[in-house]
């Protein structure tokens, strides 16, 4: 059976990482913009900084306060002071 949802709570039940736009969005928090490698274990993420510098990490090592827990095809997991984020790659054009 389907509910009723609100149409002012679709933004949040559909909402993705997008900088600036998400409850909770710290500044600190980098941009995915690419995943390579194979997964699981032997990924590297491409990430653009808060800074605008682009760098490259593989899993456990950080970006500036964040870092790299686990990552999938289209998304990428990351850990700080406690924190977890998930970031996640736009759709291809």
């Amino acid at each position: 059976m389907l509910s009723a949802v609100d149409v002012e709570e679709l933004p949040e039940l559909f909402a993705r990482e997008i900088p600036g736009t998400m409850p909770g969005y710290d500044e600190s928090q980098p941009e995915l913009i690419g995943i390579a490698g194979r997964l699981p274990d032997d990924v590297e993420v491409m990430l653009r900084m808060s800074d605008g510098q682009t760098r490259t990490i593989g899993l456990g090592e950080n970006a500036g306060e964040w870092r790299l827990d686990s990552a999938q095809a289209d998304r990428a997991v990351f850990s700080a002071g406690g924190r977890q984020i998930i970031l996640t790659l736009g759709p291809l054009p």
